[in-house]
C-alpha cells in the first residue's frame, strides 16, 4: 500500500514498486513463475521430438504464458521430465480476422502428471494454420 511520500521522488519510487511486484496466485504464498499465466483453454497437438515421425497426441491448453504452456489430454501420456516436445495450439483470433493461425512452440517438458504436463518453451512462432486442430478432448466439458 502506498503511504504518504515526503517528495514527488518518493512517489514515484513507490508507485514503481507497486507497478513492478506481482501478486502471488491465488490459493498460494508465493508465485515463483516469471511470466504471468493466462487461464486460456484451446486445442492442441504434441509430439515428442526425438521421434522424427511421432504421432501428434491432442489436448487442451490449461493454461499458457510467454514461457510455456500447461496441457490436459484425455489419455496417459509417455512425456517424461526433460523431454524436448514440439506443441501446436490453435490460436483463438485469426490474422487479420479470416486466416486461422497456429502458435508452434518447442519446448522441454518441466512437470508431468497421469493426464497432463507443463511445459517450457525454448522458441515459439505463428504458423499459417493448414486446417484448424480437429480436438474432440473437452468439448463436452
Amino acid at each position: 500500500m502506498l503511504s504518504k511520500p515526503s517528495t514527488v521522488e518518493n512517489l514515484v519510487s513507490e508507485v514503481q514498486d507497486v507497478l513492478d511486484s506481482q501478486p502471488p496466485a491465488l490459493g498460494t504464498q508465493t508465485e515463483r513463475r516469471r511470466k504471468m499465466r493466462y487461464p486460456i483453454e484451446v486445442n492442441v497437438y504434441y509430439r515428442a521430438i526425438e521421434h522424427k515421425h511421432g504421432i501428434y497426441r491432442t489436448g487442451r491448453t490449461i493454461n499458457l504464458s510467454s514461457g510455456g504452456v500447461r496441457v490436459v489430454t484425455r489419455q496417459e501420456h509417455h512425456l517424461r521430465t526433460g523431454t524436448k516436445v514440439e506443441i501446436k495450439i490453435e490460436w483463438t483470433y485469426p490474422l487479420n480476422g479470416t486466416v486461422p493461425l497456429n502458435l508452434v512452440a518447442i519446448g522441454t517438458v518441466a512437470r508431468r502428471e497421469q493426464f497432463s504436463f507443463a511445459a517450457t518453451f525454448e522458441r515459439h512462432e505463428f504458423r499459417i494454420a493448414r486446417q484448424p486442430l480437429q480436438c474432440s478432448l473437452m468439448q463436452s466439458a
